[in-house]
């Protein structure tokens, strides 16, 4: 393991989402980095994103990504066109790992995503892909009980408002980002 040190404010980097048993799922092509070290907080706006089946996309707007070393689970704040917080996406998946020399953070995306309101109302999707998916990947039981300890763990955060459901941490964020890119 790398330490975080080695990033700092201002990186660029890229970010590699991966299905259980190293299969594939997403690449986001460039994203900066606000904060290393944990939670690592980086930012992408209009950023090209490669998924399996060699789609590329381009994921409209700002998103800033909220990333752990010990969590289960990752957040993206999502911004609307005229940079209002739109959601909160979280995804089930590993803690992060960092490839300082690719400059490449990646994680295992374990199906799970809550998505999130901004008056924090929220809803669980991809329920069916979690137990398809438990299948075909052959997920070990450690596995499916830090996934569910680390669901319970995200509904009990986003209750009691804390980082980063707080009422501050998008818009703290959004103009971090913001004098990066003067």
């Amino acid at each position: 393991m790398i330490e975080m040190s080695r990033l700092t404010r201002g990186d660029v980097i890229q970010v590699l989402s991966m299905k259980h048993g190293n299969h594939f799922h997403r690449f986001w092509t460039e994203s900066i980095v606000l904060q290393s070290g944990d939670p690592l907080i980086i930012a992408n706006k209009d950023v090209v994103v490669l998924e399996s089946g060699e789609r590329e996309l381009i994921f409209p707007n700002l998103s800033i990504c909220y990333f752990s070393k010990r969590d289960w689970f990752n957040i993206v704040l999502i911004f609307d066109q005229q940079d209002r917080l739109e959601q909160y996406y979280c995804n089930m998946a590993s803690p992060y790992q960092l490839d300082i020399q690719r400059r490449v953070i990646s994680y295992i995306d374990y199906d799970l995503d809550l998505i999130i309101d901004p008056r924090f109302n929220y809803r669980w999707v991809d329920e069916d892909e979690f137990i398809k998916n438990q299948q075909m990947y052959h997920y070990p039981i450690s596995i499916i009980e830090e996934v569910n300890k680390a669901r319970l763990q995200l509904e009990q955060r986003v209750r009691l408002q804390e980082e980063p459901f707080t009422p501050t941490f998008a818009t703290e964020w959004y103009h971090q980002y913001l004098s990066l890119k003067k």
